[in-house]
């Protein structure tokens, strides 16, 4: 995961010198990432699903980033990306399932102005993922931890309310969470302050 996120910071921060442009500076940023989750589980030997839950979960994302010139930039971030809790019974037998995802990631960010006070951007890199499921009862086979890496990628727009303040929009795909191929994806809504 070092690996690639330096490889990531150093290659962007290599493309946006050579367009020549001057530094533009630090920015810092807090937003809600809004995911849906949907937990299908069945049971050993059952016939039918014991657990099918589905919905959204809000948590906070913090990013810190260097604008390397108006186009190129670099950033990190954090993103608490979910936390889902179900609780059902199966053939008389009562199970919870408790679920838990984050995010760590770093990415090159181009952004290519439409007005303004309105840019519209893109976003790649690596995400180091954790998620953790947690079951009791007739799921209690599901607890675990993982830990991966993989792409990430976002698109987005900014809205300046003015020179250090703007609001963000955007859609994330953190990547592959588990190794059952569960992955997350987010719309977050931000601010962030430019230094």
């Amino acid at each position: 995961m070092k690996k690639i996120v330096l490889i990531t910071l150093l290659s962007s921060a290599a493309a946006a010198m050579s367009v020549g442009a001057h530094a533009e500076g630090v920015y810092v940023g807090v937003a809600v990432p809004t995911t849906h989750y949907d937990l299908t589980y069945l049971a050993p030997g059952a016939a039918s699903t014991a657990v099918d839950g589905k919905g959204y979960s809000a948590q906070p994302k913090l990013t810190i980033g260097y604008d390397i010139n108006k186009t190129w930039s670099v950033e990190g971030g954090y993103a608490w990306l979910g936390n889902a809790d179900y609780a059902y019974t199966q053939n008389g037998t009562a199970g919870a399932v408790e679920t838990k995802s984050r995010a760590l990631y770093a990415a090159a960010k181009a952004t290519l102005p439409v007005t303004n006070d309105i840019s519209v951007y893109g976003k790649l890199g690596a995400s180091e993922n954790r998620y953790t499921i947690d079951g009791s009862g007739a799921a209690a086979s599901l607890s675990g931890k993982t830990k991966t890496t993989g792409l990430y990628f976002g698109v987005g727009a900014e809205y300046a309310l003015t020179k250090k303040v703007a609001l963000t929009l955007e859609y994330e795909n953190f990547g592959k969470m588990a190794a059952d191929n569960t992955r997350a994806a987010a719309v977050t809504v931000g601010a962030k302050y430019s230094f």
